[in-house]
């Protein structure tokens, strides 16, 4: 069985042979991988009537036992502050979430879920959940045992590295 990446390794192979492409394998299947889902997944909320990172924050507001201000959005969705205000200014115009003053930090506001939030997540999520186990489908209980730990050590990895660092671009 071949796919996309291993005609790029190999062209990079003819064009660069010096150069080790084992990474391509690796690195190019899970952002390949990625961006599939991320198109299907976009579509799918598109008829909701919601962006991905409107479906982020509302997602994380609706898990979170607290408010959460804006910048704790940004960290825990990976992507820029000027984002979460473009997708948090349409949710609080579709009245899912609201925005409050910071009770102790007068520059900043805490976002709240609302009614109609909560609603709106707990109406797409079973719709969406479905949507992803599609594609997993075809892999036994194993081999998802197996893949969900070795993605989970790379992301171990990963995630502290980046946390000092703006987000290059955003998910949506």
């Amino acid at each position: 069985m071949t796919d996309a990446l291993d005609e790029v390794r190999a062209q990079w192979r003819q064009l660069r042979p010096e150069l080790d492409t084992a990474p391509i394998d690796t690195v190019g299947r899970i952002n390949r991988i990625s961006r599939i889902l991320q198109l299907q997944s976009d579509a799918l909320l598109k008829q909701f009537g919601f962006s991905r990172g409107e479906f982020d924050i509302l997602a994380a507001l609706v898990r979170s036992d607290r408010a959460l201000m804006p910048s704790e959005i940004a960290d825990r969705l990976i992507v820029s502050a000027p984002a979460v205000t473009k997708w948090t200014q349409r949710l609080v115009e579709q009245g899912h979430i609201e925005r409050r003053p910071h009770p102790r930090d007068k520059r900043g506001s805490l976002l709240y879920a609302t009614r109609s939030g909560a609603d709106a997540i707990h109406a797409m999520l079973p719709v969406q959940l479905e949507a992803e186990a599609q594609p997993l489908g075809i892999m036994s209980p194993t081999e998802l045992d197996a893949l969900n730990a070795t993605l989970r050590t790379l992301l171990a990895q990963l995630e502290p590295q980046h946390a000092s660092h703006e987000p290059a671009n955003t998910q949506s």
